[in-house]
């Protein structure tokens, strides 16, 4: 596990915030982060944050608020991702925590987060039916 202090990596505002808020806790469940960005960003996902629900997942072991950064920093390239923000840290402990993904897929909340980082980073037209995130990504490849 890589560790690495928070202040080190470009975050954006709503992530200096929950740094602060959570920098005095030693065990932090990724649920935990998820619902604090879900209430401070009830617009994320096409406005499907409410959707979210963690009522019948147990809560998983957790780790520091700078080890969950550093271990999303790590998931994507700085040069199309140059500074963490809530949708990609929602996405990135999506694939860090096999079970909280699995529960943000299960409302399509992930998808319509991933469809919001598509057209922000990519800028792709949002996904319709029988589209998929491969098929946008070719039609719009990123700048160099």
């Amino acid at each position: 596990m890589v560790e690495s202090d928070s202040a080190s990596l470009e975050l954006s505002p709503s992530l200096g915030d929950l740094v602060a808020d959570f920098r005095s806790r030693e065990d932090v469940a990724a649920r935990d982060i998820v619902l604090w960005l879900r209430e401070r960003h009830p617009e994320y996902g096409h406005d499907g944050a409410s959707r979210v629900s963690f009522d019948d997942q147990p809560t998983l072991s957790g780790a520091p608020i700078d080890s969950w950064l550093s271990r999303t920093r790590s998931l994507f390239d700085v040069a199309v991702v140059p500074e963490l923000n809530g949708r990609i840290l929602l996405l990135g402990l999506a694939l860090l925590d096999r079970s909280l993904g699995q529960t943000l897929m299960r409302t399509d909340f992930l998808y319509a987060v991933i469809d919001e980082l598509m057209d922000h980073y990519f800028g792709a037209a949002p996904l319709g039916p029988g589209d998929s995130i491969a098929q946008s990504a070719s039609a719009n490849p990123a700048p160099r």
